[in-house]
């Protein structure tokens, strides 16, 4: 647990670090896989970072305080999920390429 008592933070085997909200049980970071497993997790008595050691003794430095622009860039790219818009969403929105007037997709 976070110094502050407001974070948690998980390693596995198969090499996922995930940061949680200690009250509201939610993710709130997920670092990049490793190649191995975890070993250990520890916070800095500062609270801003976390060390994690994964099998055979490779340390890392994770910013948990906040995300950079590119490590937040770089989580949204691979979690996001965008679906195609519909035609009439299309019409309705004015987004481009407009559908064709058969319907069809753009």
């Amino acid at each position: 647990m976070s110094t502050n008592q407001q974070q948690v933070i998980t390693g596995s085997d198969n090499g996922e670090i995930i940061l949680w909200g200690y009250q509201s049980g939610r993710e709130i970071w997920r670092a990049p896989r490793q190649s191995s497993f975890i070993f250990s997790l520890r916070f800095r008595p500062d609270g801003e970072s976390a060390f994690s050691l994964t099998f055979p003794g490779i340390p890392t430095e994770w910013n948990v305080a906040q995300p950079s622009l590119s490590e937040l860039l770089s989580w949204i790219e691979t979690q996001r999920y965008v679906r195609e818009f519909t035609c009439a969403e299309r019409s309705l929105y004015q987004i481009e390429p407009q559908c064709p007037a058969d319907g069809g997709t753009p």
